[in-house]
């Protein structure tokens, strides 16, 4: 009789062999089994053998509720909690499919070398904001916002600005882009106040938004003050007219930069002309008429045109702009000489006896 060998194990040739499967052990023998494996692996038993799934989302949830009894020194980790009435989350289709992706992204996020917490959010910029809006990824990012490395921040919020406008502007996520605007790097406190920008006026328009964005204004980094001012120009005109507002606006027309001097000047163009036309506002714009950047000048010169004629014949303010259409730079003559035509020849005359009285 031809007799084979195979493992030190006889049997002969056309003898029936017994099937044996994984799924013929017992099911603690098989989670034993499971639980030997990494997060890639369980997704991919899970993935091809639907027989397997119950048992891999068993031993990942046993898992993730081992981690969360293990004590934590320092900073907490970043876990998410699910209860088994929660719907499986969109672009899934089997809680073990998630469970393992989530597993694989949830240590990577709490990983101690911070280049590995980088490749975790850039593993979320790869969904679509619908499914990033969900809370535990968006909520990923804003752990991460407060990362001790600051490249990992920046990618955070790198992530958060993908968020659509209303989500963003959801009081968790719109306080933890605030807390960035303190940052001891003012690359991330520029990079805040941008994301901002994304934030709905209305919300923006809220005491704790709008403070904290005043508050860089006085920032020792220019760019971080011309950031400032630019999203102080996405709040409402009335919104903007306040006081406390539109004086900090106004204090930045003597900024020893440039750029910022002809940034509050474009912010000082969205009030509301008769609130321009006060003349703790329109004395401060007009002064900048006499400022050694010809930028500056153009940039005043436009806001200037919001002013009502009536406001403009005024003789400061009319003579104002005659000397600037003999300025030294083209735009800057012939935006002044464009101003005079709206003035009759009478505020002209008023304005031209102004400078003469010096």
């Amino acid at each position: 009789m031809d007799t084979r060998r195979d493992n030190k194990r006889s049997y002969q040739v056309g003898m029936p062999v017994k099937k044996q499967t994984l799924m013929a052990l017992h099911p603690e023998i098989i989670q034993i089994a499971l639980s030997r494996l990494d997060v890639h692996s369980l997704a991919r038993f899970a993935a091809a053998a639907k027989d397997l799934q119950q048992h891999a989302e068993a031993v990942l949830r046993q898992r993730i509720a081992e981690r969360r009894r293990e004590p934590t020194t320092g900073r907490p980790r970043f876990e998410y909690i699910y209860s088994d009435q929660d719907p499986i989350p969109i672009g899934f289709s089997t809680w073990a499919s998630y469970l393992a992706w989530f597993e694989y992204i949830t240590l990577m996020i709490n990983h101690v070398d911070y280049r590995v917490r980088i490749i975790a959010l850039e593993k979320l910029d790869e969904l679509a904001p619908v499914v990033l809006a969900q809370p535990q990824y968006a909520g990923a990012a804003v752990y991460l916002l407060s990362d001790e490395h600051s490249q990992v921040r920046r990618s955070a919020l790198s992530t958060m600005v993908r968020l659509d406008p209303a989500v963003l502007s959801q009081p968790l996520y719109a306080s933890a882009l605030v807390s960035r605007l303190t940052d001891d790097n003012e690359i991330l406190r520029m990079r805040a106040l941008e994301v901002m920008e994304c934030l709905d006026s209305a919300v923006l328009a809220q005491p704790q938004y709008a403070s904290a964005v005043v508050s860089r204004l006085s920032d020792v980094d220019y760019w971080v003050r011309m950031r400032a001012l630019e999203v102080m120009e996405c709040l409402d005109s009335v919104v903007l007219a306040q006081p406390q507002y539109a004086n900090a606006v106004v204090s930045r027309l003597s900024d020893v930069d440039s750029w910022v001097r002809r940034q509050a000047l474009k912010t000082m163009e969205r009030l509301d002309p008769v609130v321009l036309a006060q003349p703790q506002y329109a004395n401060a714009v007009v002064s900048r008429l006499l400022d050694d950047d010809r930028d500056v000048r153009i940039q005043a010169l436009k806001t200037m045109e919001r002013l009502d004629p009536v406001v403009l014949a005024q003789p400061q303010y009319a003579s104002a702009v005659i000397l600037r259409s003999k300025d030294i730079n083209d735009e800057v003559r012939r935006r002044a000489l464009a101003i005079m035509q709206r003035l009759g020849k009478a505020a002209i005359n008023r304005a031209r006896r102004f400078i003469n009285r010096g």
